[in-house]
């Protein structure tokens, strides 16, 4: 379920029909200037296997969760992975997505608080990247949610800047302080270079600085 040079994990539950294992795969998120051949971190990508055979990307089955409930059992599923993953090996910096739904549940945030809590001394080598998928400034609390977790040494990341609800309108009304800000790739469309491009980066740049 994961390329063999990253980091793997995986639990299973026996459904009554089929076995559904979840795992994730590691993507290096690196530095493209080159500053550093090291990656920054690894993002954990979900995947669930059925029955030994049918690999589900997170597409398959995320957006139902967010759509009929059950998003935050994922989160807390998939930072335990992280977690074991990071105690296992001390060398490798890691990442995992965080729903809006489980950030504004506020028994499911008390969750992620406590799996975090007990083991504070990996939190400098984890990275919480907070999905685009409902606005953030309409969740309360979540400036004050998310400080806490930082508290306790992690680092807090935006994915898909500048698409869908991860939009400056969106983020600029919430009062949340970001480690890191990945911009979404789709504001790279078309031609790679010329001005359009660069004027395109350099005010994303500018938005996520703010």
């Amino acid at each position: 379920m994961t390329h063999p040079s990253t980091p793997c994990a995986s639990s299973s539950v026996d459904g009554g029909l089929a076995v559904v294992r979840l795992g994730f795969t590691a993507e290096p998120i690196v530095d493209i200037s080159g500053a550093s051949e090291t990656p920054l971190y690894s993002e954990c990508l979900a995947r669930m296997m059925v029955a030994d055979s049918a690999v589900l990307k997170g597409g398959d089955f995320i957006e139902d969760l967010e759509t009929y409930g059950g998003i935050e059992l994922l989160d807390a599923a998939i930072l335990d992975l992280v977690l074991d993953a990071l105690a296992d090996d001390p060398g490798v910096a890691l990442g995992c997505n965080i729903s809006p739904r489980t950030l504004s549940d506020a028994t499911a945030w008390k969750s992620v608080l406590r799996r975090v809590d007990e083991r504070q001394w990996l939190a400098s080598r984890l990275t919480l990247e907070m999905t685009e998928t409902c606005p953030l400034n309409e969740i309360p609390h979540a400036g004050s949610r998310l400080a806490e977790l930082r508290r306790l040494g992690c680092r807090i990341a935006i994915d898909d800047f500048g698409a869908g609800y991860a939009s400056p309108q969106y983020l600029q009304q919430a009062d949340i302080e970001w480690d890191v800000v990945k911009i979404d790739r789709s504001c790279f469309a078309g031609p790679q270079d010329g001005p359009s491009v660069r004027n395109t980066l350099h005010s994303l740049v500018l938005q996520a600085s703010c």
